[in-house]
């Protein structure tokens, strides 16, 4: 996938669809927008997957925006999808909302303003995630590469993880075996 930002318009109203990428260039300019027109171009573009957002109706002519979002996050698990819609209801949010939706947007004047701004949110919530990631992998790097014995544990005593160097120091055959053991039985009494 590339580095712009390239967003899923998928709405069946040709106008909806115009005022979604109009609002959109004008609070991301260089967005790339992909306006979805049917099941073909759906498919088409879940196959490429290159796009990192999808903004989808819910009543489609080919579709709806409930079998979208479960399609999109089979293919793409982190990939944020936002339902903007005037044909849904309280019920239709909520379970779209339990099976992964990231927001949910009422079409009208007062809200439309809404989707620049949970736009926006969702990509800084996910560059958030990106970097909490790469700082856990960095972290676990680490642990596992100094040269110096590393544990953790929790309240009660119990080894939660521990590096190889002090798997080396303490003579344990692997980490399972160490894991099995509690700290504080090996604490001196002073």
């Amino acid at each position: 996938m590339n580095n712009k930002l390239r967003i899923l318009i998928i709405d069946d109203n040709p106008l909806d669809r115009s005022l979604i990428i109009r609002l959109l260039k004008h609070e991301f300019p260089g967005i790339e927008t992909i306006q979805i027109l049917g099941e073909e171009s759906f498919n088409r573009a879940l196959n490429d997957g290159d796009f990192n957002l999808v903004i989808t109706d819910y009543k489609l002519s080919w579709s709806d925006g409930l079998k979208v979002l479960h399609s999109v996050k089979d293919h793409f698990p982190d990939t944020p999808v936002v339902m903007f819609t005037d044909s849904g209801n309280d019920e239709i949010a909520i379970e779209s909302i339990k099976a992964g939706l990231d927001d949910y947007i009422v079409k009208s004047q007062e809200h439309f303003v809404r989707l620049s701004s949970a736009i926006m949110r969702i990509l800084n919530r996910a560059e958030q995630d990106d970097k909490f990631e790469e700082s856990t992998i960095l972290y676990q790097k680490l642990f596992e590469r100094v040269p110096i014995g590393l544990y953790r544990t929790a309240k009660d005593g119990k080894i939660l993880d521990a590096n190889p160097a002090l798997l080396k120091m303490l003579g344990y055959p692997d980490k399972k075996s160490l894991l099995s053991i509690n700290a504080k039985d090996t604490y001196v009494n002073a």
